[in-house]
């Protein structure tokens, strides 16, 4: 009875030392993952490490970035740095020494996500050749547009394979939310001056998750006086106070900047003309006002439009 007692703990202890002896890891039993996972130009991130099969924390850890090592260790399942600009390269490699002799490597290369919004004024009204940004006033519409950069590995992700949620001074926008919807439109209020637009931008894996507000505020329309000369108006001189009217007369246009609708010809606008407080009526275009000083006298005038 002894000597069976004897060989039965030993064939136990055997088969035993076998499977430890010969247990192996395998490269997918081991995940590579970053936090925030589409990390915006300058932001921190952490790459981080696990299995359920390895044993990590007494497992020999060498971190590189872009082929540089940064960091090395025994149990060093985690690694911060900071993401470079859009245009940069990041590409993080881990290798793993187990305590087993295994060698694993894991790579994974991140690139800067980001959104940028931009607005247009859409409906104002600014004169022929005028070079800078037509803003606009209370109550005109605006649209606001998103402008994703984010990659998935080494591809950008199409803009219209993202979901957009907007957000108009804190108020959900939801008809014009969704897929591929990278712009929203809106009409301001004249009680609400300065508008806070909020966009957040996801992947239907929300491996991506962007998010970027701007306030825009209307200005104030304004008129400006040029004169109507022989080869048309001379939108290279304003004219401003205190300006001479010859004895031939001359015709002032009146041009309205940031004025809704868009068109001036548009029944929508209108322009009254007043001298000293009176209204003229018999213009030559509806922004357009011919004065001619009476003869044989001077004096000044109070002209608005």
């Amino acid at each position: 009875m002894l000597n069976k007692f004897l060989i039965t703990i030993f064939v136990f202890f055997s088969l035993f030392s076998f499977n430890s002896t010969y247990a192996q890891v395998g490269k997918g039993d081991v995940t590579l993952s970053v936090n925030p996972p589409a990390p915006k130009a300058g932001q921190a991130v952490t790459a981080k490490i696990n299995s359920y099969s390895a044993d990590l924390s007494k497992s020999y850890i060498i971190w590189k970035l872009n082929d540089e090592v940064k960091l090395n260790g025994i149990g060093k399942t985690s690694f911060g740095f900071t993401i470079g600009d859009i245009s940069s390269f990041n590409n993080v490699n881990v290798t793993i020494e187990t305590t087993t002799g295994q060698t694993i490597t894991k790579e994974l290369s991140i690139n800067a996500a980001d959104v940028d919004i931009l607005w247009e004024a859409t409906n104002s009204y600014t004169p022929p050749f005028y070079k800078g940004k037509t803003l606009f006033s209370r109550e005109g519409e605006i649209k606001v547009i998103a402008i994703p950069s984010a990659y998935q590995g080494n591809t950008k992700t199409s803009p219209n394979n993202l979901s957009y949620t907007w957000e108009l001074d804190g108020n959900g926008q939801v008809k014009a939310s969704g897929f591929g919807k990278n712009y929203f439109v809106y009409k301001n209020s004249f009680l609400s001056p300065t508008n806070e637009v909020r966009v957040s931008v996801t992947d239907i894996n929300n491996t991506i998750s962007l998010d970027e507000t701007l306030r825009i505020t209307a200005i104030e329309p304004k008129v400006v006086f040029y004169e109507r000369e022989e080869k048309g108006v001379n939108y290279n001189k304003a004219i401003r106070q205190n300006d001479f009217i010859p004895k031939e007369g001359k015709t002032l246009v009146a041009m309205p900047y940031f004025f809704s609708p868009k068109s001036i010809n548009s029944n929508d606008l209108k322009i009254n003309w007043f001298v000293n407080g009176e209204q003229i009526l018999n213009t030559v275009a509806k922004n357009e006002l011919f004065i001619k000083p009476a003869e044989g006298k001077t004096g000044t005038s109070n002209i608005r439009a």
